[in-house]
């Protein structure tokens, strides 16, 4: 008898189907690339603060050649990853009956989009100091107006991709 109760347990608990579950797996695949979003994204926000850097050397060095460089190494480098998280959004937008999830992605895309325009304008406004078209307080004046916008920024793109990861 006991052999009989441990062979029932033994049947029930394994899964025997041969039907596929479409749900559990379309499931599984917007998971796999949520998390694939999610790496591009951190690698892209670690792009932010190589932007920082690289505006901080300039000012300090004033080294014009080598930012250009630098500058050039990071924007390919992003331009990359805008593409890799576009393909996955595009992906995504595919993979899930609902909208919600591609549409978040794509205002994560137009925070970053804001983002690199301020970066630009950051970078625009620190060639204008080394050059010396203006003085220390102007810039002084204007780039924590900037910095405080691109915090801001930052903040809805991480709200976005928790909200993105809690789903």
């Amino acid at each position: 008898f006991f052999f009989l109760f441990m062979c029932v347990i033994v049947y029930v608990r394994l899964d025997f189907s041969i039907t596929k579950d479409e749900a559990n797996e379309s499931r599984m695949r917007v998971s796999s690339l949520l998390e694939d979003l999610q790496a591009a994204h951190d690698r892209r926000s670690a792009l932010y603060q190589s932007y920082e850097d690289a505006v901080n050397k300039y000012k300090s060095n004033k080294d014009a050649e080598k930012f250009l460089n630098d500058r050039k190494k990071i924007d390919g480098d992003h331009k990359l990853l805008s593409q890799q998280i576009q393909t996955i959004r595009d992906r995504l937008k595919n993979e899930t009956s609902s909208e919600s999830i591609a549409d978040k992605v794509k205002e994560l895309q137009a925070q970053d989009d804001m983002y690199k325009g301020l970066v630009s304008q950051t970078i625009s406004l620190a060639e204008r100091l080394v050059t010396g078209k203006i003085n220390r307080n102007q810039y002084l004046e204007a780039e924590p107006k900037l910095a405080g916008k691109k915090q801001e920024i930052i903040h809805k793109m991480e709200t976005l991709m928790t909200s993105l990861c809690a789903n």
